[in-house]
């Protein structure tokens, strides 16, 4: 699917498991999920900001494989 301009809709936009929706001019946000884990990717040059009102949150670096987790608070 190729579009110029805008996509409404007032229902669900489904994908089937490890489709991936490709955010930005050179693909730098990527939403994934593969059935049983989701994933979110950004590999552009900005940050990645996450805003919540109540959850947590874990984030693995890539590099390193570390887990880091930001719990409700910032703590």
């Amino acid at each position: 699917l190729t579009v110029q301009g805008s996509i409404s809709s007032s229902g669900n936009i489904c994908l089937i498991d490890d489709g991936i929706i490709k955010l930005g001019k050179d693909n730098d946000l990527q939403l994934q999920h593969d059935g049983a884990n989701s994933y979110i990717s950004e590999n552009g040059t900005g940050d990645l900001y996450i805003t919540t009102n109540d959850a947590s949150v874990r984030i693995v670096d890539d590099n390193s494989g570390n887990t880091m987790i930001a719990a409700k608070g910032g703590s």
